[in-house]
């Protein structure tokens, strides 16, 4: 239950991930920087899993997890495993290649189904797992914008109005950027189980990320959100891409 954009120009992009959850879960905590295998990370943490759904490395590449019910296998009772843990694993490598690969090697019976998005700066590939094997979808190498959606409802279901919705918000706008805002603070009034900032009995919207990556620094932002999309508490780190030697940002507001 999630929604995923990526704006691309050379050298840069701006990804926003609003991440959907069941109203009874524990909040998140906001993005920490971490080191593994000689890697800077950044990613925010489910405290029930101890994992997390976004993460960015000194690279500049990022690493996405969405729900997925698209292409099921029948495997009831073998999936084991947090998919919490894949992203932090996948940020410890050295390209997006190696990413790529590693997570085509993921054992797939032991985790729920999901799509995986990895972005960087000369591509942004997209995996997905039915709980049998995890293979690559797609691959883009252009800088038109790209977005993904889920839902328990169905991913279908959602996607389709939401992409077709940012394309509406793309020709609306001057900016991209703007574009992009848009639809992740965006809700139907009469289909807000539809909408990017959704909303029904069971979940809702209850965070926005969002990573920009140039030539020379990597940031997450971090925005906690209420029922309506208000910010209730925000969090920001930004970090010197890989062979820099700034030492990190730290910014952190309060709820407003």
């Amino acid at each position: 239950m999630c929604t995923l954009s990526i704006i691309r120009a050379h050298g840069w992009y701006r990804l926003v991930f609003n991440r959907d959850e069941q109203r009874s879960r524990a909040e998140a905590l906001p993005p920490s920087l971490t080191s593994h295998a000689g890697r800077t990370i950044v990613f925010p943490t489910d405290p029930v899993s101890g994992g997390t759904w976004i993460s960015a490395n000194d690279l500049g590449i990022s690493v996405c997890l969405l729900n997925s019910t698209r292409g099921q296998v029948a495997l009831a009772g073998t999936a084991v495993r947090s998919r919490g843990g894949i992203a932090p694993m996948l940020s410890q490598l050295g390209s997006l290649s190696a990413m790529t690969a590693a997570a085509e090697q993921l054992e797939a019976t032991v985790y729920p189904p999901f799509r995986l998005v990895l972005a960087g700066d000369e591509a942004v590939v997209t995996l997905a797992s039915d709980g049998r094997q995890v293979r690559v979808i797609d691959r883009s190498t252009d800088l038109r914008p790209y977005a993904v959606a889920s839902s328990g409802l169905g991913d279908d279901l959602v996607e389709s109005a939401r992409l077709s919705l940012f394309g509406r918000l793309l020709d609306e706008h001057a900016h991209e950027s703007e574009a992009q805002d848009a639809l992740h603070t965006h809700r139907w009034a009469d289909r807000p189980h539809l909408s990017a900032l959704m909303s029904r009995p069971d979940a809702r919207t209850m965070s926005r990320s969002i990573v920009e990556v140039d030539e020379r620094r990597v940031s997450m932002t971090y925005h906690a959100v209420d029922e309506q999309g208000g910010v209730t508490s925000a969090s920001s780190l930004s970090f010197q891409r890989q062979g820099t030697r700034a030492a990190p940002e730290d910014r952190r507001e309060p709820g407003h």
